[in-house]
């Protein structure tokens, strides 16, 4: 039996002792074996979730090993490409061609600043970000204050000892 049938029969027995179709010893016997079910079937969720919990930790140390790696190769990849530069320049070639494949110089521009206080206000932009604080809201709420806009929601999170 499936947990939300498990779930439906044990609310369906209710409803029949409250209308007195059914006998208490009948209703306790039934409760007794469908609640049992019910842990059963609870704790196989149980296991599953904690399954996926230790899943998702491996997945963590996985995601963060492969990222480590990642930035070690392109650490790697930015030597390899200054240290072929600095070659090239002290030979002062602009080109080298391989059987693998072409090194070259392309011309490109980027702006430096140097110091952005001396720089006009025409070239610049202010940008105002507003952030609410939640805590406090959530503070000043439960303490009986009345704040439009907002409302405390009050949640049922699960938890899995």
């Amino acid at each position: 039996m499936k947990l939300y049938e498990i779930t439906n029969e044990i609310k369906s027995l209710e409803n029949l002792l409250e209308i007195e179709e059914l006998d208490e010893k009948t209703y306790n016997d039934t409760l007794e074996i469908l609640s049992l079910e019910l842990k059963e079937k609870s704790g196989n969720i149980i296991k599953f979730i904690n399954n996926f919990i230790s899943e998702n930790e491996v997945l963590d140390l996985e995601i963060k090993r492969l990222s480590e790696l990642k930035k070690i190769r392109e650490n790697k990849l930015n030597n390899l490409k200054k240290y072929i530069t600095i070659c090239m320049q002290n030979l002062n070639l602009k080109k080298i061609e391989t059987a693998f494949g072409n090194l070259s110089f392309r011309k490109s521009e980027s702006l430096e600043i140097i110091n952005s206080d001396e720089i006009p206000s025409e070239y610049k932009t202010i940008e105002i970000n507003e952030k609410i604080d939640k805590v406090l809201i959530k503070k000043d709420i439960k303490s009986g204050k009345i704040i439009n806009g907002v409302s405390l929601k009050i949640n049922m999170n699960l938890q899995i000892k």
